[in-house]
């Protein structure tokens, strides 16, 4: 459409002011057009297949360089929103955080490595210093910082509110062995100083807990002492029920 204007404007420059007045209104309609069907263009475009930005120079989709020759098409918008990075983003299974500033970026992953000291369960984790990211804004390639991290699923938890959402996914297990492991976590939760914890809670699997989004400090967090407790609790409760349940056989 817009280049059907061009053509009309430079034939109504031959006919006349009137002409011409026409001609440009007809001209800026079909550029805003364009403009719209071009944003339609971008959401519609899934981000879960990878892009080479030499072979698709004008793709629409931002691309996110986390090692060189080695590309992901992301969205305008992040998956999540975060107070401490650009944001994150979600692409075939995998989780990439996006830092701007260095000092954030480095905060992050000294505490992913001190967690990983006091065996704290997370999701296995890369880190990306020299990474960059291009169509997020009207420039061009951009440096930024990256924690690649597996995409987890399982009954989420966050003590934010109080231990209400922990309460209701730790109710999902249900043998010792998972119990056990669980009440393993939250003790080097307490070891490592975790803050502000969050994460899954996943039955039947290697780790039945995983903690993300990863800070850490020098001090203990009461938060996480009550998580401690609130396993205890629950041990308890099912070492009642087994007991009521003990002329058929072990609960666990």
């Amino acid at each position: 459409m817009l280049r059907t204007a061009r053509v009309l404007y430079r034939f109504c420059r031959l006919c006349g002011t009137r002409f011409v007045m026409c001609a440009r209104r007809v001209w800026h309609v079909a550029a805003v057009c364009d403009r719209n069907a071009l944003k339609a263009r971008r959401v519609e475009v899934s981000p879960s297949f990878l892009v080479n930005p030499l072979r698709h120079p004008h793709t629409l989709m931002p691309l996110l360089e986390i090692q060189r020759n080695n590309c992901v098409t992301i969205d305008l918008k992040p998956y999540w929103s975060s107070r401490e990075s650009a944001g994150v983003w979600v692409v075939n299974g995998q989780v990439y955080k996006v830092y701007t500033r260095v000092n954030g970026f480095n905060n992050a992953v000294h505490s992913l490595s001190h967690a990983e000291e006091y065996a704290l369960p997370t999701a296995e984790w890369k880190s990306f210093p020299n990474a960059r990211v291009s169509g997020l804004d009207d420039g061009g390639w951009k440096r930024v910082y990256v924690i690649r991290s597996r995409f987890i699923q399982g009954r989420p938890f966050t003590l934010q509110h109080g231990i209400g959402t922990f309460r209701q996914a730790l109710r999902s297990l249900t043998t010792e062995r998972d119990v056990n492991l669980c009440e393993r976590g939250c003790l080097a939760a307490i070891s490592v100083g975790l803050q502000d914890p969050q994460g899954f809670i996943r039955p039947g699997t290697a780790n039945p807990i995983l903690f993300i989004d990863v800070h850490t400090s020098s001090s203990s967090s009461a938060v996480c002492e009550d998580m401690l407790s609130e396993v205890g609790c629950y041990r308890v409760e099912l070492e009642e029920k087994r007991d009521e349940l003990d002329d058929e056989g072990d609960y666990w």
